[in-house]
């Protein structure tokens, strides 16, 4: 297209009309910043009230209804973690059905426990009105507190505070098994590593000699190094588990052949080692119910004076035989009558110089009557597993020495 300005003829190219779509009108771009900042406002009110909101929120989630979120917001804030981070909502009304000062977290704790629901109320609640605000004061934090009220009864803790002990103070013992509130205060005299200082306050009465009118209770009868004998008790009730018929012979008045599976398994492969050296065992006895044991104990008792009787038979719950552990040994040649008693058989003296390779310890030997507290006992074994005989054997100590040497790998708790 050609445009003349003054006479002369110039070549102009024709422009496009603008596009509208790529270049919006300043209006538009106004309109649009206005809605992107309504949509961000929008946003950050959301995102505020969930803030604000967030623990109200997650209580709702966990399961909690209105009543019982207004109860759980009035908590501090590591209170209220506790119900936040705990498995599952807590059953308020299961506590509710029970007078209670509505520690509803520390309950469920204890819920695990022997310990019924009013009981476990009025052991928290105890503590809250006359302990807590105490251990808060000397410097005991939260999860201490719940350790302690999970392990200890009210006297326990009561001792704590008359005796003003502080968790630095106590922490290195208590996390040692078998230690005991009430001597706390001997253990920090003594100025000896815990697990020392607690074997010799606590414990003298692992050596029978050593007089005591303790006893305490062994939690887990079924572990494998389990002390027991008079001062260290089961329960009457207990049956230990993976009873087994033993597969080698029994004495002809053996009624008793049953072990818990790894012992009883143990003795047939050592019965079976015996009888390719020409060596025939058998059981006389192994394990023993505490109403069984009771029998027995009645009979020595009646037979022997008191002193006597105490040497030959264990009462019902201090037994060794209850554990399905031990087991009494003869032979086929003392069956026989060839000889009066397993000690004087080739048997035994095989059993005794081999025991330990199969986990068995002879224990009531010879000589060492004031230390377990029984007569020789040439003819009981018993099951402690391949590693812990072998250091019994070779070292010539009995189990109780052990024990005093490795401490307690078990709960023992003294009995109130």
């Amino acid at each position: 297209m050609y445009h003349y300005t003054y006479g002369k003829t110039k070549a102009v190219k024709e422009e496009k009309p603008m596009n509208l779509h790529y270049y919006p009108r300043e209006n538009d771009k106004k309109e649009r910043w206005i809605t992107l900042l309504s949509i961000l406002l929008i946003l950050a009110v959301i995102a505020m009230l969930i803030f604000l909101n967030w623990t109200r929120i997650q209580l709702s989630i966990k399961g909690y209804n209105k009543e019982e979120r207004a109860f759980l917001l009035t908590l501090d804030k590591e209170e209220l973690a506790d119900y936040l981070n705990y498995d599952s909502a807590i059953d308020f009304s299961r506590w509710d059905s029970l007078e209670n000062n509505r520690h509803y977290y520390n309950y469920e704790l204890l819920s695990d426990t022997e310990l019924k629901d009013k009981e476990i109320v009025d052991y928290i609640d105890t503590y809250y009105e006359n302990y807590h605000e105490w251990f808060v004061a000397h410097g005991y934090q939260p999860k201490q507190i719940q350790m302690l009220l999970h392990r200890y009864t009210i006297k326990e803790l009561a001792f704590l505070k008359e005796h003003t002990l502080t968790w630095k103070q106590i922490a290195p013992y208590i996390e040692i098994n078998g230690c005991i509130i009430q001597d706390l205060p001997q253990y920090l005299q003594t100025k000896k590593e815990p697990q020392e200082a607690i074997m010799e306050i606590s414990y003298p009465n692992i050596i029978s000699q050593n007089k005591t009118s303790r006893i305490y209770y062994l939690e887990n009868p079924e572990h494998p190094v389990l002390l027991i004998k008079n001062g260290f008790q089961v329960s009457t009730d207990y049956v230990p588990k993976n009873l087994v018929e033993v597969a080698i012979p029994n004495a002809p008045d053996n009624t008793n052949n049953k072990m818990r599976k790894d012992a009883a398994e143990a003795l047939e492969n050592m019965y079976q080692d015996a009888l390719k050296k020409d060596l025939h065992l058998a059981v006389n006895s192994a394990y023993r119910s505490a109403k069984e044991q009771k029998i027995i104990y009645d009979q020595m008792f009646a037979i022997y004076d008191s002193v006597t009787a105490s040497g030959l038979v264990s009462p019902p719950g201090f037994s060794e035989h209850q554990l399905g552990l031990s087991v009494d040994l003869t032979s086929q040649s003392v069956i026989d009558e060839e000889i009066p008693v397993f000690g004087y058989t080739k048997e035994y003296e095989w059993v005794s110089k081999h025991a330990h390779e199969y986990g068995f310890i002879l224990r009531y030997p010879l000589n060492k009557t004031h230390i377990t507290g029984a007569s020789n006992e040439p003819w009981h074994f018993r099951y402690v597993g391949v590693e812990v005989a072998t250091e019994i054997y070779e070292k010539g100590i009995t189990l109780e020495e052990y024990t005093q040497q490795h401490g307690f790998d078990y709960p023992v708790s003294l009995k109130s």
